[in-house]
């Protein structure tokens, strides 16, 4: 799962560990580094309380996110095409492709992992013949008129290289960090609620 760097940002002025219990990294603290060492310093009691409110929001938005499923369409409602690959192009949060026979453009998201190895077998497909399963809605980038097609199981002449249930099961196993998430914000709201109270008294 990606998270929009204002997320990160107050992530950083919580000060906690990189890691939540989840097993996944949380690296992105140390860009927002800076942010840290001046909530360190002095931060005034009106952004403490900013931030305490933004945080209390992302528990509530978080910790109600119980269903792992949310997001999984069911494999009765995906459509399928296939093809010759007629481009790739990798992106951050995934891979951008089309197809020969359709204008359709399809996006395998990096919540689905194994981003490599599918940007790898796409690549040297070549004349192969590639199928996938992808949903009917679009989406696409801010700011662009640009949309894609998730994409939900890929084959290359026959062979899986992701099949249905293991996008599935990487989504739903990414779906698992939203209760922790949630967790991190109440505690962050609290350390961050606390401390503009220590500071609001001084005034």
């Amino acid at each position: 799962m990606k998270w929009p760097d204002s997320i990160m940002a107050l992530v950083a002025v919580c000060g906690f560990r990189r890691n939540l219990g989840t097993g996944k990294s949380l690296s992105f603290v140390r860009s927002h580094s800076k942010i840290t060492m001046a909530v360190q310093r002095k931060t005034s009691p009106r952004i403490l309380l900013f931030f305490a409110i933004v945080s209390i929001v992302m528990a509530f938005f978080f910790g109600t996110q119980i269903d792992t499923t949310t997001g999984i369409p069911t494999r009765e409602t995906l459509l399928s095409t296939e093809g010759n690959v007629n481009w790739i192009q990798k992106q951050k949060y995934g891979i951008y492709f089309e197809l020969s026979g359709s204008s359709r453009r399809y996006d395998y998201p990096s919540k689905a992992s194994a981003v490599e190895k599918v940007e790898n077998a796409l690549r040297n497909a070549r004349s192969s013949t590639v199928k996938v399963l992808f949903v009917s809605e679009t989406h696409g980038p801010i700011g662009t008129d640009d949309k894609y097609h998730g994409v939900w199981q890929i084959l290359v002449d026959g062979q899986p290289i992701r099949t249905y249930d293991e996008v599935s099961h990487d989504w739903q196993a990414n779906n698992n960090i939203a209760p922790w998430l949630g967790i991190f914000f109440l505690v962050c709201s609290c350390a961050l609620l606390w401390e503009w109270w220590k500071q609001h008294r001084r005034l």
